[in-house]
């Protein structure tokens, strides 16, 4: 019999996940980035994302109990379960600076929390078009050999 079951995750594994909702870091990390300020609640009748990440970006104090809150990258903590990052739709290699092509759901985000889960010593496995992991080869390869105990 048991008398508590844990519910800590064992593993997760996410595609084209947004791994920060800060704007100052996320233009940090791609210069080109417009996405979020609606989800704060900076959208206006008849403007566009540039200028609502603008007035996100102008307001972020005023949320950023709430980007802390929602942003994965700042609840990394040693300890944390094995992930999995998948970025299908990634067009050229990630780099921190550079404009992407979609960076709402850029590999950049992914390489930030990769380096961050691993400053932890967190295991973190991150693919794209061009890039596999060895040891897992896919999202379905790794779920299944983290639940199986593999």
């Amino acid at each position: 019999m048991v008398a508590r079951e844990s519910t800590r995750l064992t593993c997760a594994a996410v595609n084209g996940a947004q791994t920060s909702l800060d704007p100052r870091q996320l233009r940090n990390w791609m210069p080109n980035m417009v996405y979020g300020g609606h989800a704060f609640g900076f959208r206006k009748e008849g403007q566009d994302r540039k200028a609502e990440f603008e007035e996100f970006l102008q307001n972020r104090e005023k949320v950023l109990p709430w980007i802390r809150e929602y942003s994965p990258f700042g609840h990394v903590t040693p300890g944390d379960p094995p992930l999995f990052l998948a970025y299908p739709s990634q067009d050229k290699p990630p780099v921190q600076g550079e404009e992407q092509k979609d960076p709402t759901h850029s590999a950049v985000m992914g390489v930030m929390l990769k380096r961050r889960m691993e400053r932890q010593g967190n295991e973190c496995r991150l693919v794209y078009p061009g890039v596999t992991d060895p040891m897992y080869g896919s999202v379905q390869d790794f779920l299944v050999k983290k639940l199986k105990g593999a």
